[in-house]
């Protein structure tokens, strides 16, 4: 998960997991083209990498769920989240 420095919106969207780094690349791109703030967050699962896209730099919690909201519509399984800040 991204983690945001203190001062920094705590708010993101998680739009969607996948196994390949380019396709969440290439999907974080596209949403960015988009006018989002996009991140790729790699991680794994009993070895298997994995990498979330995540939506961030939401000022408010309403505009998160506007977008996950807007999201959804489409087809996306939109995940609101909070974000840990970084020390």
């Amino acid at each position: 998960m991204p983690r945001v420095y203190p001062g920094d919106p705590p708010y993101a969207v998680l739009v969607t997991t996948r196994t390949r780094l380019d396709d969440a690349e290439a999907l974080a791109q596209g949403f960015e083209m988009q006018g989002y703030a996009a991140e790729v967050q790699p991680w794994d699962l009993d070895g298997e990498a994995l990498f979330d896209v995540y939506l961030t730099s939401f000022e408010s919690l309403s505009a998160a769920a506007n977008a996950a909201s807007a999201l959804s519509e489409d087809g996306w399984l939109a995940d609101l989240k909070m974000l840990p800040s970084r020390s």
